[in-house]
C-alpha cells in the first residue's frame, strides 16, 4: 500500500475520517498484513506542510461564527439567558483548545504526531535517492503522471516505488486526483496503470478520498 502525502496532512485538518482510521491502520502494519511504503519523499512533504495545515485549520476554526443572534421573539423566555452564556462558555472553550492545540503542536506531541510516527516506525521506507530523483525530474519534463506542472514530487514517490515495491499488487490511496483517471476517480490513471502492470505484472488497485 502507498499512502500519498495529502491523505496525511488531512489528519491535521477537517478530516472525514478520524484518528481511530490512523490507530486501525497501525494494528494492521506487519505480521503478514498490509505492508506500508514510504518514499522519505512522503516524510519530508509532511514536514514542509504540517505547519501550513495546522495554521488553515486553526484560522478556519477560530474565525468560524458562532449563532450568537437570537430573534427578538424568543428573547423573552428563560432558555435566552441559557442561550447566551452557552455561546459565551463555548467562545471560551474554543480559545482553551487553540491554546492547548497550539502548544502540542509546536512540541510535536499532538495525537496526530504520535500516530503517524508509530504508523511510519512500522512501514518499509525509502530513503532519498538521487538516480531515481533523475527519474522523476525526467518524467516531469516529459509531462507524465502522476503530479501537476510545476511539481516533481508525486513523480519522485512514484519512480521510488517503480524500484522498490517488490513485483505484486499496489494499493494506492490519495485524494487530490494526481493519480486518478480523468473520467473515474475509483480508477487510476491509465498511463500509470498501463506502467505498473508493464513492468510489476499487476494491476494497481486505487481509492481516491473525498477532500
Amino acid at each position: 500500500m502507498f499512502i500519498d502525502t495529502n491523505v496525511f496532512l488531512n489528519f491535521y485538518h477537517f478530516a472525514d475520517d478520524d484518528l481511530t482510521e490512523l490507530d486501525k491502520l497501525i494494528k494492521e502494519i506487519g505480521d503478514g498484513g498490509i505492508c506500508l511504503h514510504i518514499p522519505e519523499q512522503v516524510r519530508n512533504e509532511l514536514a514542509r506542510n504540517r505547519e501550513s495545515k495546522l495554521k488553515s485549520a486553526t484560522d478556519e476554526f477560530s474565525k468560524h461564527p458562532l449563532p450568537a443572534g437570537v430573534p427578538r421573539h424568543m428573547q423573552t423566555y428563560t432558555q435566552y439567558a441559557d442561550y447566551i452564556a452557552a455561546i459565551e462558555q463555548a467562545k471560551k472553550l474554543r480559545g482553551q483548545l487553540i491554546s492547548i492545540a497550539l502548544a502540542d503542536a509546536s512540541n510535536q506531541t499532538l495525537q496526530t504526531d504520535v500516530l503517524l510516527r508509530d504508523l511510519f516506525a512500522k512501514s518499509a521506507r525509502y530513503a532519498e535517492d538521487d538516480e531515481v530523483f533523475g527519474l522523476a525530474l525526467q518524467r516531469a519534463q516529459r509531462g507524465n503522471p502522476p503530479g501537476k506542472a510545476g511539481s516533481v514530487g508525486d513523480q519522485y514517490n512514484w519512480e521510488m516505488l517503480l524500484k522498490m515495491v517488490p513485483d505484486g499488487d499496489l494499493h494506492i490511496v490519495s485524494r487530490d486526483g494526481d493519480y486518478s483517471s480523468l473520467l473515474n476517480k475509483t480508477r487510476p490513471h491509465p498511463s500509470l496503470e498501463t506502467e505498473w502492470m508493464e513492468k510489476k505484472g499487476f494491476f494497481t488497485d486505487f481509492r481516491e478520498t473525498q477532500p
